[in-house]
């Protein structure tokens, strides 16, 4: 109910209600792994699609780098064509978010290219001052910028308008 509301914009209202456990809680369905992952579906759908994202990003920037694309054209390439996979399926499965791509797709891509300029920057340390290799670099990099990523898109990007109660007035 909390992640309902949350996704709504709706507001908690706390009530005290009376507690009755019948033949020692015997009724109770509570299954703690199982609820536990329902809590936590949204960054597993998440993951999911970063991954198949990471995918086509990496195919691409492998493909365009050994083509003499260096470093900078293989990660604008291939950050460019996993972004239009990720958007779409991040907005429909991830957060099922309804609203319209002239108010969601301009923040998802100034992420993009904020998260895509860390990750260059990133990417060109390690493998300048630290000697490791571009394609390890570029997984840690990602790896790094990912949970931020899930809580920007969660919290800012495909987050909900804010709720108005039925009869008040914006």
């Amino acid at each position: 109910m909390l992640l309902a509301c949350k996704y709504t914009a709706r507001q908690v209202i706390e009530r005290e209600i009376n507690t009755v456990y019948m033949e020692g809680n015997k009724s109770s369905h509570f299954n703690p792994l199982l609820d536990s992952m329902r809590v936590y579906f949204v960054l597993f759908r998440f993951t999911f699609t970063s991954l198949m994202s990471a995918i086509i990003d990496y195919a691409i920037f492998i493909i365009v780098y050994n083509a003499d694309g260096g470093l900078v054209i293989s990660q604008i390439a291939a950050r460019l064509l996993s972004m239009l996979f990720n958007y779409a399926a991040v907005k429909r499965i991830v957060f099922y978010s309804d609203q319209q791509h002239s108010h969601a797709f301009p923040k998802y891509l100034m992420l993009v290219l904020v998260s895509g300029s860390l990750s260059l920057i990133l990417i060109d340390l390690m493998t300048e001052y630290a000697g490791v290799n571009v394609i390890t670099a570029k997984i840690i990099a990602e790896s790094l910028v990912f949970l931020a990523n899930f809580a920007i898109q969660r919290d800012f990007i495909f987050t909900k308008k804010e709720f108005t109660p039925p009869g008040a007035t914006n």
